[in-house]
């Protein structure tokens, strides 16, 4: 796994929240049954107003030619207003409302986030005691997607909101196992595993990259669950590009982070890391362990946490660190432009000392051909520079304005702009910081 430093999802876990990740007491519970269905009316906190006919969804037109990955286009704050009726459908640990006529699409996605949230909690051993409330708005999406919006958690009523819109052309057009289905269902589950770890531990201070960091690690295996092993598509969910490579290069500083950075998303994916790697070499088991050992927690400071891991690992932590080395792989070194529909792959941009740059390429040119083979996708890029490897020579068949050019590029180790090194907690009054080896 590797982390993008551009990736936009990892902006929309920000919005729902994940510096605090899940957590829960209690024994393991048996699925709960969908209830019985009802119309219900939200309470009102004005006087009542008259009741409002919004508008009903309506069936597409035969000539419409709509995918499910357009079904879902916006994530917005779509709260039920006053004086609108509502379906309501409880599946387990969800709750969703929606407009008459998307019943059952919504008890699809009520369905499989509440399988999510259980199988993904149960990787640390952590059943869910909150609710998560959905709202299904449909609405007219434009063209392109909303940015994520805030979303509110009441810790006193257990319950966390995630809303979400969705085509009003009709609920024929939703579909849950669409790309923005599973990303409203990822960051549902965000916003469930932020509370959950705060009623684990009302009013404790969780070091940030503890929280963030299994909260990264679980969103990760969540990805992967949606994606059904497929890993363009968990990519396209979630991508952790160059996560190890910010772990080894942070290593000895991850366990003393406890400030909130503009850049702390790379290091919460650092840190997820580490449960990744931990997993790799001491299994699944001691990833539950450690969330069994978080759960009856009295102390979390670096120490006590250090000592959770240790104890689920029956290794040192720090020394494991010490001899993390991350894997080598190669890179070009340059950003297709998505929008193009031509022939071959347009460059949008080339990454400064890359192997791109020295091989000459511009912002503008056209990938046409690489070791000879014609190149029609970003995918067919990557495929071709993993099968030369690092230290490989690749000619590439480049279209520059109305002539044709060759460059040659001796693929290199990507070049990374990483973020400053995270501050260090301030010791407590009277005491001085440990270090961390």
């Amino acid at each position: 796994m590797r982390l993008m430093t551009s990736v936009a999802v990892v902006v929309c876990l920000a919005a729902c929240g994940l510096v605090a990740l899940a957590g829960c007491r209690g024994a393991e519970q048996k699925p709960a049954q969908p209830q019985e269905q009802k119309a219900v009316q939200p309470q009102e906190q004005k006087p009542a107003q008259p009741q409002e006919k919004g508008p009903q969804p309506t069936e597409p037109k035969p000539t419409e030619k709509v995918t499910g990955e357009n079904s879902v286009r916006a994530l917005a704050v779509y709260p039920p207003q006053a004086g609108e009726t509502w379906q309501i459908r409880l599946v387990g640990n969800v709750k969703i409302y929606c407009r008459e006529g998307w019943e059952d699409s919504a008890q699809k996605l009520g369905a499989k986030l509440d399988a999510a949230i259980k199988s993904t909690l149960g990787r640390i051993a952590i059943v869910p005691q909150g609710t998560v409330e959905v709202t299904m708005r449909p609405m007219k999406l434009p063209e392109g997607v909303l940015p994520a919006s805030v979303v509110s958690t009441d810790l006193v009523k257990k319950i966390t909101t995630w809303p979400m819109a969705v085509s009003e052309v009709g609920p024929a057009l939703f579909s849950v196992d669409s790309t923005y289905g599973k990303q409203n269902i990822l960051s549902a589950f965000s916003n469930m595993c932020a509370m959950e770890m705060q009623l684990a531990h009302p009013g404790a201070k969780v070091p940030v990259w503890f929280a963030s960091g299994m909260g990264l690690y679980l969103h990760s295996r969540l990805a992967a669950d949606l994606a059904g092993g497929n890993a363009d598509e968990s990519r396209k969910l979630f991508s952790m590009d160059y996560s190890d490579k910010i772990l080894e290069r942070y290593r000895d500083k991850l366990l003393k982070w406890d400030f909130a950075t503009s850049s702390e998303w790379a290091y919460s994916a650092g840190v997820a890391q580490m449960f990744v790697e931990i997993e790799k070499k001491y299994g699944a088991e001691a990833i539950k362990k450690i969330g069994e050992g978080f759960v009856k927690a009295e102390k979390f400071d670096r120490d006590s946490l250090v000592k959770i891991i240790n104890d689920a690992t029956g290794a040192d932590l720090v020394e494991f660190l010490k001899k993390y080395e991350a894997p080598k792989y190669p890179q070009l070194g340059v950003g297709a432009d998505e929008a193009y529909k031509g022939a071959g792959l347009r460059v949008a941009a080339v990454t400064p000392r890359s192997a791109a740059v020295k091989a000459g390429f511009m912002a503008g040119d056209i990938i046409l051909k690489g070791g000879g083979k014609e190149l029609k996708s970003v995918a067919d890029l990557q495929a071709l520079v993993k099968e030369k490897g690092l230290g490989g020579e690749v000619k590439f068949a480049v279209k520059r304005g109305d002539k044709e050019v060759e460059l040659t590029a001796v693929l290199t180790e990507p070049v990374f702009n990483f973020p400053p090194d995270p501050e260090p907690p301030l010791p407590a009054p009277g005491k001085e910081e440990k270090p961390v080896s």
